[in-house]
């Protein structure tokens, strides 16, 4: 063998590592936003599964926080040291304006009538809803570009390097 072949070898061999580590990089791209919608997703089913439970319960606040720590499909939300509806964490892939929006019916949660806190819950559970569809169609997009984009990347990266 020479020279010439092996360092013909190495180059094939450097270039499918490029186009390997691109597509990668797309596919963390996608498992991120894919997080990202199923973290939006559980805020709503939290809010859903507690205006629930208080349509047929005169629960407080903290218990229904307590209720909703017992269910393995929340506590990825890191709500366990939570002890409050308005100290509830609301994960960062959440808009702000949502967030403030979300923050702010919280707060008024607990000083509202039990009536007025389902409508609220309701009301919180569907505009997490409307959001976590949006995340969702962000996250499909993403699974069909990324890891294209990431290959193409790696694959442009591996002729310039030629």
């Amino acid at each position: 063998m020479g020279t010439a072949f092996l360092n013909f070898l190495l180059r094939c061999l450097g270039t499918g590592l490029l186009v390997a580590a691109g597509g990668a990089g797309g596919m963390a791209a996608c498992a991120h936003k894919r997080s990202a919608w199923q973290e939006v997703y559980a805020v709503s089913r939290l809010f859903s599964y507690m205006q629930q439970l208080l349509a047929y319960q005169a629960l407080t606040g903290e218990e229904l926080l307590q209720r909703a720590k017992s269910y393995p499909q929340f506590t990825r939300l890191g709500m366990q040291s939570c002890t409050r509806l308005e100290t509830l964490p609301l994960p960062d892939t959440i808009v702000p304006s949502l967030r403030e929006e979300i923050r702010s019916d919280l707060h008024q949660l607990s000083m509202a009538p039990r009536e007025t806190a389902c409508r609220t819950l309701q009301h919180l559970a569907t505009v997490c809803e409307e959001a976590a569809m949006q995340k969702e169609k962000e996250a499909q997009m993403a699974e069909k570009l990324w890891p294209r984009l990431g290959i193409c990347l790696g694959a442009l990266a591996a002729i310039l390097m030629w």
